[in-house]
């Protein structure tokens, strides 16, 4: 992996899991590419034309969003997927708008049971 750059340094030292922050315009995709940002092909979609992300030592992993504007946002993911079963768990459950929503389907299934099996 590539050393850290200084657009890393700040991320990894700055952000937190949360809402993206739009990086300035003068930085580009191929900024990242120099810092050992790559592809990532399996995203949930928010508008980006492509995402980037860079692993980060503590088990989280910078995910930066290309717009279709050529601007770029990025943001901090607790868990990187590719690091691991668990952590891919985590990511999709707790990081993703499809997890949360399976999990409210779960929550929602758990109860209504639990109500059923009270009123037998």
């Amino acid at each position: 992996m590539t050393s850290h750059g200084p657009i890393t340094t700040w991320a990894a030292a700055t952000l937190r899991p949360g809402p993206p922050v739009l990086l300035p315009a003068i930085l580009t995709p191929q900024h990242l590419w120099a810092e050992g940002f790559h592809d990532e092909p399996v995203a949930e979609p928010a508008g980006q034309v492509s995402d980037l992300v860079r692993p980060l030592p503590d088990g989280s992993r910078l995910h930066a969003h290309v717009l279709p504007d050529g601007l770029v946002s990025m943001h901090r993911d607790r868990w990187d997927p590719r690091s691991g079963p668990l952590s891919l768990v985590l990511h999709i459950a707790l990081e993703t708008q499809m997890g949360r929503v399976a999990l409210a389907i779960i929550g929602a299934t758990v109860v209504v049971r639990a109500v059923r099996a009270l009123s037998a």
